[in-house]
């Protein structure tokens, strides 16, 4: 498996493996997380330091890509939302919450 080091890794490697005629999916799964902060939930409380994670891995027959994007807004994913909408129309796309997207990894690391 393959690290990503943007979504453009993960557009280049999609495009060829397309051209190789390969079989695969895309995985996505976005969670959310506090870093190093603790939020005590109340009503008076924003959420403005949440963090998003969107972790995205392309499975193929020529290999896989993984790549973790965080972020805190979401138009922050603007931009990638065109790369991803490409990969989008080249490999099915499938949805995993987090615990199938870890297994998915864990699997892919012990081949």
């Amino acid at each position: 498996m393959h690290y990503g080091q943007s979504f453009e890794d993960m557009e280049e490697f999609a495009e060829k493996a397309h051209s190789k005629n390969a079989t695969g999916s895309l995985y996505i799964n976005q969670t959310e997380t506090a870093p190093n902060e603790i939020f005590f939930g109340d009503e008076d409380t924003g959420r403005s330091n949440v963090q998003q994670i969107l972790s995205v891995l392309l499975e193929t027959s020529e290999g896989a890509i993984f790549y973790e994007y965080r972020f805190f807004q979401p138009f922050d994913l603007e931009d990638v939302h065109d790369i991803l909408e490409f990969v989008e129309k080249l490999f099915p796309k499938k949805v995993l919450d987090k615990d199938d997207f870890e297994n998915k990894i864990n699997v892919l690391l012990q081949k």
